[in-house]
């Protein structure tokens, strides 16, 4: 299994960061560094054992939010 524990927000601040990407990842780059780890992200979910977390919204939803909901 691949494993994938790199923080995005500190790999932002690598200098070089896509050529970095180019030569890990070649078939994922793009023109801007968002779409590319996006891209890479999906093929490590796809390849690993893990699969995607399906987290749906209401999962995420405050008190307030249910109680506006009523």
């Amino acid at each position: 299994m691949l494993k994938f524990g790199i923080s995005i927000s500190k790999y932002r601040a690598i200098p070089g960061k896509f050529t970095l990407i180019y030569h890990l990842f070649p078939q994922f780059t793009t023109k801007t560094f968002d779409s590319a780890m996006q891209n890479i992200i999906k093929f490590l979910y796809k390849t690993s054992e893990v699969s995607a977390p399906k987290t749906s919204v209401r999962e995420f939803e405050t008190e307030n939010t249910k109680e506006e909901r009523k």
